[in-house]
């Protein structure tokens, strides 16, 4: 066989796979929207039942938003592997946004403050990483 031939091969082999892991994340994504839409009908709904439901609701669309960031990693990594090297956390970020986690409304205040104080301390400890510093500096 020709070199050309297997070039073809790998790069045809290549773009499936990651066709393959965008098509996992835009799952993952439509699952969320799913279940976001089920947490608005629950919310207009008052019942007591309703807030088993929300909760359950809740509980999917977070999961569902977690295997999407899992996903959304992975196209990172084979995106990098594939030498996509430039940007390429910003564009696949840009492209498949994922919104932030649902959070059940409590009817107990104990729990509710502590759920906030979590996000208040993960949100004032950003601190920049290598990627902030790679994507600043670029290739030598």
């Amino acid at each position: 066989m020709q070199i050309k031939t297997l070039e073809d091969e790998l790069k045809g082999s290549i773009g499936q796979a990651l066709g393959k892991q965008g098509r996992k994340v835009l799952m993952w994504m439509k699952v969320m929207e799913q279940e976001r839409e089920k947490y608005e009908s629950l919310k207009s709904d008052l019942g007591p039942s309703s807030h088993r439901d929300e909760v359950a609701v809740v509980k999917a669309y977070n999961d569902a938003r977690d295997k999407a960031l899992h996903a959304r990693w992975e196209l990172v990594v084979h995106r990098q592997a594939a030498g996509f090297l430039v940007g390429n956390h910003k564009y696949v970020h840009e492209m498949f946004p994922i919104a932030e986690k649902l959070v059940a409304s409590k009817t107990d205040k104990s729990h509710d403050t502590c759920s906030k104080t979590n996000d208040e301390e993960l949100k004032g400890n950003q601190f920049g990483d290598q990627l902030d510093w790679w994507q600043k500096i670029g290739r030598w």
